[in-house]
This record gives C-alpha cells, structure tokens and sequence, in this order.
C-alpha cells in the first residue's frame, strides 16, 4: 500500500511510515524522495513504524541496496518498530546489511522502547 515520511526538524527525526503490502517500488521511491528532500538532515535520528504492515514484496537486492546506500549520517541511531513476523523478519534483514555497513540500526517490538532508544 505505501510509506511515507516526516521530517520533525525540531526534534531532529525522520519518522517514517508503513503499511499494507509493502514493495520494492515503495522502499526505493521513499529512499529516493528522501534523499532530495531539502529538510532532510543525514545526521537526523530515524525511527520507522512498520506497525501496520500486512505483507512485504521486497525483492533480496532491493533490500541490500536501500540497507548500505549512505542516507544516513555513520553512528547515526536508526530504530524500526515492527509488531507483525512478516515486517519484523523484513526488518532484521535490513538491519543486518545495515549494520554490516557501519550503521546503528535496531530492531524493535514497542514503539516505546524504540523512542527511548532514541532519546525522544
């Protein structure tokens, strides 16, 4: 179905959003938008709610390429939230290559818990 993004520039986080069927198309177009945005800042802190994700369609390549593509700022923390298997198995994949690449990227159940992390 989608994701979208907020840029909160007073409290320096990108927050993104899923839902539905998530894609490669959608994962890429959001990178993409994200990566032009004016306000984006790549020293920003991310948290990404996959909360409401039903199915991922996220092809292996697409995964690897979004996960080690320089968005973010190195030591940049990075936390996604994911409730269903299916985002969070979705999610961990990510963060692997992510973490791989020198991110600080987490994994998290409680959204909670994922703002704590962050320091919000």
């Amino acid at each position: 179905m989608g994701m979208s993004y907020k840029i909160d520039q007073k409290r320096r986080v990108v927050l993104t959003r899923g839902w539905g069927l998530i894609t490669t198309r959608d994962v890429l177009d959001l990178t993409s938008r994200l990566l032009v945005d004016p306000r984006f800042d790549p020293t920003f802190r991310s948290l990404a709610d996959l909360r409401d994700v039903t199915d991922v369609d996220v092809d292996h390549m697409a995964t690897v390429h979004t996960a080690v593509t320089p968005v973010f700022a190195g030591g940049t923390r990075r936390a996604l939230v994911a409730t269903s298997d299916v985002a969070y198995e979705s999610a961990t994949a990510f963060a692997s290559f992510a973490q791989r690449s020198g991110q600080d990227v987490r994994i998290f159940r409680d959204m909670q818990l994922a703002e704590a992390w962050l320091e919000l």
